[in-house]
């Protein structure tokens, strides 16, 4: 659990860049504008230009890299942690998200920045921003607050072995679908694989944190793994449609969104695990290739 720091920040972004945006006429459907992307918590996305029939083609479009660039050392709470849980929001087509010390604004077509507020002291929240559409008198404003961190640690989930499997029958994680009308398993599978296996046998489900992302084009995105994979299920069998591995594990919500350059976008951040000391954590946008 997270408890927010007394102060609440709101950072004004409007500017004459933006301002300019945001004056286009653009449908809702095309943006995240909040974390869960909208007030009923759904994730659920009507774009469709990437579905089942052509899911396989997602390439990579941009990355950028969420630790300051100018090389400074982060500090403070988790310094481990602080990105791992991000998911950005796109409204009126620009993309916020905090970054540890700092609050970006990007291009979602190419994940250029647009402008970047660093804090004085602290750090921002670990999760995402707010989006405030401002009224005739005020401009816009991206809402965070500063945040402080309660830890509670459980027992060991593992057993000592050197290979640490679960103490239990696999598969270790899976992911289910639900009849939302009579509660009923639609589908379940094993969500991740055990590289410590042999080839064929690693299938087994791998436990992590996380949650996934749903589209009107029939699929279901999600990372919550450790084994560093970032995942494509088609939604009304289960199947798995597309993988791709990354540099660190997705502990954080996926979004999707479309540019205005008319492509969907399908973005997330991978910022747990993998390498410690590389320093790579990154937001990473896919696109049809």
């Amino acid at each position: 659990m997270r408890i927010p720091f007394k102060a609440l920040v709101l950072l004004i972004t409007a500017t004459a860049a933006l301002t300019g945006q945001q004056g286009k006429s653009r449908s809702p459907d095309t943006d995240w504008p909040m974390f869960n992307r909208d007030l009923a918590g759904t994730r659920y996305s009507p774009l469709t230009q990437i579905n089942t029939t052509n899911v396989a083609n997602l390439k990579v479009a941009w990355t950028y890299k969420l630790r300051p660039h100018d090389g400074k050392p982060l500090t403070g709470q988790s310094p481990s942690e602080m990105f791992q849980e991000v998911t950005p929001i796109v409204v009126n087509g620009v993309m916020y998200l905090p970054a540890a010390n700092r609050v970006v604004a990007l291009e979602p077509e190419t994940g250029k920045e647009i402008w970047s507020y660093e804090l004085k002291e602290g750090q921002a929240s670990f999760r995402g921003v707010s989006y405030w559409p401002g009224d005739k008198n005020n401009p816009p404003r991206i809402l965070f607050t500063t945040a402080r961190k309660l830890v509670a640690v459980n027992g060991p989930a593992f057993n000592a072995g050197p290979q640490r499997w679960p103490c239990s029958k696999p598969p270790w994680a899976r992911l289910v679908a639900i009849n939302a009308n009579t509660g009923d398993i639609a589908w379940s599978v094993p969500l991740g694989i055990n590289e410590t296996l042999p080839q064929g046998k690693q299938n087994v489900g791998s436990p992590g944190a996380g949650g996934p992302m749903v589209t009107a084009g029939g699929l279901v995105f999600i990372g919550a793994t450790s084994d560093a994979r970032f995942r494509a299920f088609d939604s009304k069998t289960g199947n798995e449609v597309w993988t791709t591995k990354l540099d660190y594990n997705i502990a954080a919500i996926p979004m999707t969104y479309q540019g205005k350059d008319g492509k969907q976008y399908v973005a997330v951040v991978a910022a747990s695990g993998g390498t410690r000391g590389s320093n790579n954590e990154s937001l990473v946008a896919f696109l049809l290739k």
